[in-house]
């Protein structure tokens, strides 16, 4: 099967995420192994709630059949329109990135998972940094990388906290980088906008030191 000779489908399996991880686990692997594995394009996400399983269309009757046969509950959405408007504009580069991504997830070994994390982020900036040289000349070669993914991981907890967590969060990310007044000046490569961004955050801080 070549990759993207057909539609991808989006099926939300609700009971993987009822099982005991263990079982999850097990059901997945069996999946892989008996269909998945020779499919150039599925993923998985997990959910919360439900697990959202895309696949090749004409997988389709396979897939079906294992969660019939393990009693899976299944709904069938036959459309996969991403909410990402970033990943619809990219969507053959990430159907890609998704589907090696779920790969790993699949035959890595535990305890593998920040080695690999930390290629694949790292990788991914070294591909870019020509297209944001302002941003490597402000941060240093070495942190500019970290100040992306530390405001990246900031926005990334903030989806369950409020904004006086998320600037917590940037005053220790600070502190630890030693870097008090760059963290969240990010995603410019101009460099007006990024001298602005640093005086509106000196100044922030100063009211702040100041209403103590």
């Amino acid at each position: 099967m070549k990759i993207f000779e057909t539609d991808l489908v989006k099926w939300n399996c609700k009971d993987f995420n009822d099982n005991e991880v263990p079982e999850i686990q097990k059901l997945l692997k069996e999946l892989y192994n008996e269909t998945l594995q020779h499919d150039d394009c599925w993923h998985l996400f997990y959910e919360g709630t439900f697990s959202t399983l895309r696949f090749s269309g004409d997988n389709g009757p396979r897939i079906e059949a294992f969660l019939i046969g393990r009693g899976i509950e299944y709904s069938s959405i036959r459309l996969w329109k991403d909410s990402s408007k970033y990943v619809e504009k990219h969507k053959k580069q990430f159907t890609s990135i998704f589907h090696e991504f779920s790969e790993l997830a699949m035959i890595d070994e535990y305890g593998d998972l920040t080695h690999i994390a930390d290629r694949v982020v790292h990788s991914f900036f070294n591909h870019h940094w020509y297209k944001y040289e302002p941003l490597v000349k402000y941060f240093g070669e070495h942190l500019w990388e970290a100040n992306v993914i530390s405001e990246n991981a900031i926005r990334r907890a903030s989806y369950e906290g409020g904004r006086e967590e998320k600037i917590l969060w940037v005053k220790e990310c600070n502190k630890a980088l030693k870097q008090e007044d760059k963290v969240h000046i990010l995603y410019s490569n101009d460099e007006a906008c990024l001298q602005s961004k640093k005086n509106d955050y000196n100044a922030s801080d100063k009211e702040e030191d100041k209403n103590k």
